[in-house]
């Protein structure tokens, strides 16, 4: 997902869609496993890195 966004820097649902659609998902599937991987790694060194490459306000 960061790489979509660091090519376009579009907004989160813009940014969602290109990832549900390089992976054959659903926006909806997209989000949840996003949500999913935020709370089983909220404390992990990597995902906090990789989190701040988005802005605050993107919900996942």
């Amino acid at each position: 997902m960061g790489n979509c966004y660091e090519a376009c820097h579009a907004d989160c649902s813009d940014t969602l869609g290109m990832v549900a659609g390089a992976r054959h998902l659903t926006v909806d599937e997209v989000r949840e496993r996003l949500l999913w991987m935020g709370r089983q790694h909220a404390s992990d060194p990597e995902y906090l890195r990789l989190r701040a490459r988005f802005p605050a306000e993107f919900p996942v």
